[in-house]
């Protein structure tokens, strides 16, 4: 018996459902189950399959599962004009701390390495001295 879906009629429905999401296809979907490699409107990079996009699952941009985390949040550094550089080469999650470079010449620790989670930084916190110099100008 012939598979239900073929390679083309995959692709087909991929392309229908990625449109439906705002996301492009950039790799060719075998079936139904497996991920192929998508790109978000802003050119973030994420893993989609047909089964989760028919379910209305929206791939994770930042997550441990998707291998373009890193590429991600140096995509979103720049797109939020943000004063830093991201040092570490894994994501581990959220909750844990990755090395990050003060690109603010502003700040005293310029150019100097800091550690924090990936949620504070998508918080807007800066380094430990560029959030201390903001609390001191905001009081």
């Amino acid at each position: 018996m012939p598979p239900k879906y073929t390679k083309e009629k995959a692709n087909k429905i991929a392309d229908e459902l990625c449109s439906k999401n705002n996301l492009i296809r950039l790799e060719d979907c075998n079936n139904i189950y497996d991920k192929f490699k998508s790109m978000t409107e802003e050119g973030y990079l994420v893993y989609s399959s047909i089964i989760n996009l028919r379910a209305n699952k929206q791939p994770l941009i930042f997550a441990t599962t998707n291998p373009y985390t890193i590429y991600n949040i140096e995509l979103w550094i720049k797109l939020n004009n943000k004063k830093i550089e991201l040092i570490s080469e894994k994501y581990e999650g959220n909750n844990k701390d990755m090395k990050w470079l003060c690109k603010n010449d502003e700040c005293i620790s310029y150019d100097k390495e800091f550690l924090k989670p990936w949620r504070y930084i998508q918080q807007n916190h800066a380094c430990n001295e560029c959030g201390a110099r903001k609390r001191k100008e905001n009081t």
